[in-house]
């Protein structure tokens, strides 16, 4: 079940502002805390991906780290190192 959702929070051009990748972060740690981690790594990857768009690598490296971490608890060991 989803509780947040980006997009209604921000329109037109502001939601592929390279800072709205922390956002997405910031909710894929929480769905991990929650143990939700199918939505974790969706967040994961789409402030990945919003971050490359942005090129925003920074951004991007916070993003790869974190999606390892959820694929590592979700047992996918060769992901996790992919994503690292």
């Amino acid at each position: 079940m989803r509780f947040f959702d980006l997009e209604v929070g921000f329109r037109g051009s502001a939601r592929h502002l390279p800072i709205v990748a922390l956002a997405h972060y910031d909710l894929a740690r929480l769905y991990y805390e929650w143990n939700d981690l199918d939505a974790a790594g969706d967040h994961a990857q789409q402030g990945i991906a919003l971050s490359r768009r942005s090129a925003s690598p920074e951004f991007e490296v916070r993003g790869h780290a974190l999606l390892a971490q959820v694929e590592q608890v979700q047992g996918k060991t060769a992901d996790a190192r992919a994503s690292l």
